[in-house]
């Protein structure tokens, strides 16, 4: 017989480790600081990560659900590139203004080249700007030259390298502050593949 999985425990530990590492790094969350926060077992979370990358990788595919959840209804609103990539950039400063360990340890995991991604995740981030793109091209609102990655700079990296460089204090604001100025962000971000 198979032992039921407890949720809030899983959840336990996945809020632990964002925490953790937006707090302290990859490399100082360790697996046991992660499960002492969790108030769960070194065993325990081995019994449903193998490791702390898997952990990692799980914790990115949650995210990376709700963020295609969001850009896949954003595309069927039908309305163009443009609210694509307006409402995903409204929709991490609005994750940000919820829960800013989130969208840190984001930032860290896609920052810290010592955590590996795995390429089922990679391929499916791949897949989903491919898409992108070719609603883009297909209504004419972004450059024919534009790439993948320019889809991602727009809509993932600029967003996260302000709110990085906000939580750092390198700007010229409060960096404890969740009030953002956003429009120039999303008129910034748009700019990078915008057919004009």
């Amino acid at each position: 017989m198979s032992k039921q999985i407890d949720t809030t425990k899983i959840e336990r530990i996945r809020a632990a480790a964002v925490t953790l590492i937006s707090e302290q790094g990859i490399s100082n969350a360790s697996v046991a600081l992660i499960a002492r926060h969790a108030g769960v077992s070194v065993g325990y979370l081995y019994r449903h990560y193998a490791s702390k990358e898997a952990l990692f990788n799980d914790m990115l595919e949650v995210t990376l659900n709700i963020i295609t959840e969001k850009i896949l209804s954003l595309i069927e609103d039908g309305k163009g590139i443009d609210h694509v990539v307006s409402g995903l950039v409204r929709y991490i400063f609005e994750i940000a203004d919820q829960d800013r360990s989130k969208i840190k340890f984001l930032i860290v995991l896609l920052n810290d080249f010592s955590a590996t991604i795995s390429t089922r995740l990679t391929g499916r981030i791949r897949t989903l700007a491919d898409r992108l793109l070719a609603v883009g091209l297909h209504d004419g609102s972004i450059r024919e030259d534009t790439t993948i990655e320019d889809i991602y700079m727009a809509m993932v990296g600029l967003p996260m390298q302000y709110l990085s460089l906000h939580y750092r204090g390198l700007l010229q604001t409060d960096p404890t502050t969740t009030t953002y100025d956003i429009e120039p962000i999303i008129q910034r971000a748009i700019g990078l593949i915008r057919n004009k």
